[in-house]
């Protein structure tokens, strides 16, 4: 599930698992596989689903599986807010406007490789870090502030969560990678401006 994504399942009353829907993978029952009858059982299955995620990645740059979480070994997903659920649908819905307004010759699939350049657009638009509170640049920094939690959240197999009382409020990512951390994009996106390539360095290390 960890490759392919997908949740715990239950087959003729015996653990099973199934991939992310979008896959197309049938379920399996892992007992099954037990004995293993050769040593390659194992890896032929891990290969399997490999290869039908880097499929549909190949057809949809950025895509990435998604895995509930394991009762008892990941943590619960933190509820959406109301205002969190009225952030993302009005930030997902108007990004293809974003970058027309903003910027229109990047390539933005969500990826690490993309993150340098958000860094180098915020840097040409902006004056400097602190201009990011700026009520002027409130379309381009909630614009940028999305595409950065997305990518981590999909990077890291992370929710979205809304910090209502903190010294960050608003939106962040939780429970992102192995280190379950969660991420307050604007303050990454500080980070982004001062030192470029710390945010591919973050996304990568979500990944690992």
């Amino acid at each position: 599930m960890r490759v392919a994504g997908g949740r715990w399942i239950e087959i003729d009353a015996r653990p099973a698992v199934t991939a992310d829907p979008a896959l197309g993978l049938p379920a399996l029952v892992p007992a099954e596989l037990l004995p293993a009858k050769t040593e390659n059982d194992f890896t032929e299955v891990y290969d399997r689903w490999a290869e039908a995620v880097a499929a549909r990645q190949a057809g949809e740059p950025g895509w990435q599986p998604v895995k509930d979480p394991t009762p008892g070994l990941n943590p619960e997903p933190v509820a959406a807010a109301a205002p969190l659920a009225s952030w993302l649908a009005e930030r997902e819905a108007d990004f293809p406007g974003w970058v027309t307004r903003h910027a229109p010759d990047g390539t933005w699939d969500f990826s690490a490789g993309s993150l340098p350049r958000l860094a180098e657009l915020l840097i040409r638009l902006i004056e400097n870090d602190e201009a990011l509170d700026d009520p002027r640049h409130h379309d381009l920094v909630d614009g940028a502030a999305w595409y950065l939690g997305e990518t981590f959240r999909r990077a890291g197999d992370g929710q979205w969560a809304w910090a209502g009382e903190s010294e960050t409020p608003g939106p962040y990512v939780a429970n992102a990678g192995n280190a379950q951390l969660s991420l307050y994009p604007t303050v990454q996106l500080r980070i982004g401006m001062m030192v470029p390539d710390s945010l591919a360095w973050r996304c990568e290390s979500l990944r690992s």
